[in-house]
């Protein structure tokens, strides 16, 4: 078959290096003759060397470019702005530097983006593309002010501004985000409270804004975050008291006895193994004190969970960075549905929507913000073999279309939950037969 066919070529971690005259990537011109290439990968090679302008002269097909960890230097070209349908590019941990070109606007098809640990530098303002659900930037020299156009990227997913030079307060209508899941944009230099308005991120999992420069107090709205298994606001110049509303965040609502194991003095609910408080109302100092105790001992779960949560990401992270510091960006093909609307539909999951349980987890009724009627599987992460079913269920439904397969609308994957959303067949069921979803008339 001729080269001038080729549709993927993947080459990542080898050992293969350019021509020694050259400083360039010179074989990617040998390849704008594939005209019908998609898929290109060479990320974790020894390349050293600067990608040329005829990177845009590649296939108007390429959706999906890997360069990360190949060393590559100097600047991006502006010519990258006519790969007008990439929905991927990755060119994370490498030696480039300048900023975005401004011909990056083109890129309105791309969902995720990929710059970590470089040097781009000059503002995020060219960042604003349309259709982004993750973007990596961290470890960088990228300065300025978070511009009001990342309100509008309603697609947002994921973002990492880490370690950066960004200097200005968080515009109000940041918090327009409703379905972020991660926000990471400690160590920068951001300044002013955090407002109210951080309690309309409801959707996200994790949110990371410590080793800042910001005033005032936390906000009490802080409790809306009740979906939050991390909330990180370390060494900011926060002052003023810790809000009672903490308690009703996510982490709290699985507290056990485990949670206060070594603390005889406490007292409290049976159900944590402590002692019966004994309330004495005639002395108001000793109620202060207990108060205060109170106070102390919900910091110090909160601080415990906050650890436990933030290893957990670490973990979550360092799977999607592959060796040598690659961020591998997954980016879904199907219909995003996040978390928090499935939480919705199915009304936190609640048994009265329950449709049946099979060998690897639970089926849901549930009803989409469209009005949609979907039926949600949702993996049981602890039995033996759940991850591998979802792995083989979203591979056999992406590929395969028959009568009696039901249609996938969507699928939701995290370290902590694994869903896939299923056409919801009124007048039948869901049955699991070797890995298969099927579907059956009465």
């Amino acid at each position: 078959m001729e080269t001038i066919l080729l549709q993927y070529l993947v080459l990542f971690r080898n050992n293969l290096t350019i021509e020694p005259s050259s400083s360039e990537l010179g074989f990617i011109s040998s390849l704008t003759k594939c005209k019908y290439l998609t898929y290109l990968a060479l990320d974790e090679n020894p390349f050293n060397g600067v990608l040329p302008a005829s990177i845009g002269s590649l296939s108007a097909f390429l959706q999906k470019f890997y360069a990360g960890s190949c060393g590559i230097k100097g600047t991006i070209p502006s010519e990258i702005g006519n790969l007008t349908n990439l929905i991927l590019l990755a060119l994370g941990n490498n030696k480039l530097t300048g900023g975005l070109p401004t011909t990056a606007k083109n890129l309105q098809n791309l969902r995720g983006l990929s710059l970590s640990r470089n040097n781009i530098i000059g503002s995020l303002d060219h960042f604003c593309l349309q259709s982004l659900t993750e973007l990596y930037i961290y470890q960088n020299q990228i300065s300025g002010s978070l511009p009001e156009c990342f309100a509008t990227l309603t697609s947002l997913r994921i973002l990492d501004l880490t370690n950066n030079l960004l200097a200005s307060a968080i515009p109000r209508s940041f918090y327009n985000l409703k379905d972020l899941l991660h926000l990471n944009a400690s160590s920068d230099i951001l300044i002013g409270p955090l407002p109210q308005e951080i309690g309309d991120l409801k959707a996200a999992i994790s949110i990371d804004l410590s080793m800042n420069q910001f005033s005032g107090e936390i906000p009490s709205t802080v409790s809306d975050l009740k979906n939050s298994l991390n909330l990180s606001l370390a060494h900011s110049n926060l002052v003023g008291s810790i809000p009672e509303s903490i308690g009703k965040m996510g982490p709290f609502k699985t507290l056990t006895s485990k949670s206060f194991i070594s603390n005889g003095a406490l007292c409290g609910d049976s159900k944590f193994h402590v002692a019966k408080c004994q309330h004495d109302t005639s002395n108001p100092r000793s109620r202060a004190e207990k108060i205060l105790v109170i106070v102390f001992i919900s910091l110090g779960i909160a601080i415990v969970n906050a650890m436990v949560s933030a290893c957990l990401f670490r973990r979550y992270r360092k799977k999607e960075v592959a060796s040598g510091g690659t961020t591998r960006v997954v980016v879904s093909t199907q219909e995003r549905v996040s978390h928090y609307e499935l939480l919705q539909a199915t009304d936190g999951y609640n048994k009265s929507n329950l449709l049946g349980i099979g060998s690897s987890g639970s089926v849901y009724k549930g009803t989409l913000n469209d009005g949609r009627t979907v039926a949600v599987k949702v993996f049981n992460l602890q039995l033996e073999g759940a991850l591998k079913s979802f792995d083989v269920e979203c591979e056999v439904l992406r590929n395969l279309r028959h009568r009696n397969l039901v249609k996938v609308i969507s699928s939701c994957s995290n370290q902590d939950f694994k869903d896939l959303v299923l056409e919801y067949m009124s007048n039948g069921s869901l049955k699991m037969r070797n890995g298969y979803t099927l579907k059956t008339t009465s």
